[in-house]
């Protein structure tokens, strides 16, 4: 039977981590039958802007619903900051290097929002094992892969929420936003990277 969480545990981690899907042909699970599951899976992640950075979201329009600036208010804001400072040189270097905590924060809280996903899977598991009750694969691929699919949209959401700030204080700065790819490409090879050492973490759970 380990061998059966073992295999989930493999194909719900990878899934997080943007590899592929593996369950296409799956249905998905109601999480609100599990509120322990729905509330690690849909829980919001904090994002950490550096300080002198503010959010706003950037409808399209001049003016948004809720009165935040528009895309060119920040801009211009970024703009007028920079030249009344005697800060040293800006370059794309140093503000991508301002964002980098914000990034890290990021992967720190999705590592263990996984790693609660599969401490969860596995508790389950086990109780049900200890119950003497009947344990079917088409039920936790169907559960978990509908929270890790969850979870990774959370996760996802975030990180363009904190890319797309990162790019729009690039273009204040007179840089192209596409300076700003290495570190997309950099957050999506991390999901990847991730996904052993989460499986080593989960499988010395099972011991």
């Amino acid at each position: 039977m380990k061998k059966i969480i073992i295999t989930i545990l493999i194909l719900l981690i990878a899934g997080v981590g943007g590899t592929a899907y593996y369950f296409l042909k799956v249905k998905t699970y109601d999480l609100s039958q599990d509120t322990a599951l729905e509330g690690i899976s849909e829980e919001e992640y904090e994002i950490v802007l550096p300080p002198d950075v503010d959010l706003a979201k950037d409808d399209g329009d001049e003016s948004s619903k809720e009165g935040n600036p528009s895309s060119a208010e920040i801009v211009g804001q970024i703009r007028q900051e920079n030249s009344q400072s005697s800060k040293p040189k800006v370059t794309v270097e140093t503000i991508k290097e301002k964002y980098r905590p914000s990034f890290e924060s990021l992967e720190s809280q999705a590592d263990g929002k996984i790693n609660a996903l599969a401490g969860h899977a596995i508790s389950e598991y086990k109780e049900k094992k200890a119950n003497g009750e009947k344990i079917s694969v088409n039920y936790f691929l169907t559960k978990y892969k509908t929270a890790g699919e969850a979870l990774e949209a959370k996760m996802d959401q975030a990180f363009e929420q904190l890319y797309g700030a990162l790019q729009k204080e690039l273009k204040a700065n007179g840089f192209s936003p596409d300076e700003a790819a290495d570190i997309r490409s950099s957050y999506e090879a991390g999901k990847k990277e991730r996904k052993n050492a989460l499986l080593s973490s989960a499988l010395d759970k099972l011991k």
